[in-house]
């Protein structure tokens, strides 16, 4: 066989190698998509559905009212207008352990429902630190209140 055409060959054996290691050991994009939201259960908790799996998310980076407290009713409602039924994306902030509930963004159509709780007052920034909590705090400045107190 002449020196060239076994050198090209030696060439591509060596690079489909490199891909194939590539495509088997560097880690794909995590999968967000495709969550029916099931239920919510309040402004800032919910449940969702994905092949079989629950999951119960608390949306990363806000604070709704409690259950008994002034605006439950109106943040649970505005954010089940919002999702419910819907297939969102649930979007993790840093490396941390899935716990019993997820802390996740949750984001339906590349927008934010946890920011758009803040902007519409049924919900505050938690002041906890993540990748969003800039926006969240401005956002938060122009927010009508919907319970005074």
């Amino acid at each position: 066989m002449n020196s060239t055409v076994s050198r090209g060959l030696v060439l591509v054996v060596l690079i489909t190698c490199t891909m194939l290691l590539l495509w088997w050991f560097v880690p794909g994009g995590e999968d967000t998509g495709g969550w029916r939201v099931t239920a919510v259960r309040s402004g800032d908790l919910i449940t969702v559905e994905r092949d079989g799996v629950t999951a119960t998310v608390h949306l990363l980076g806000i604070t709704a009212p409690s259950s008994g407290q002034c605006g439950f009713e109106e943040s649970r409602d505005y954010l089940d207008k919002g999702i419910a039924g819907t297939e969102v994306d649930l979007i993790a902030d840093g490396d941390g352990p899935d716990q019993l509930v997820w802390e996740r963004y949750v984001e339906l159509s590349r927008r934010d429902a946890g920011l758009e709780q803040i902007r519409s007052g049924h919900a505050v920034p938690d002041g906890a630190a993540h990748s969003r909590a800039e926006a969240y705090e401005a956002a938060a400045v122009g927010a009508p209140a919907v319970c005074e107190g």
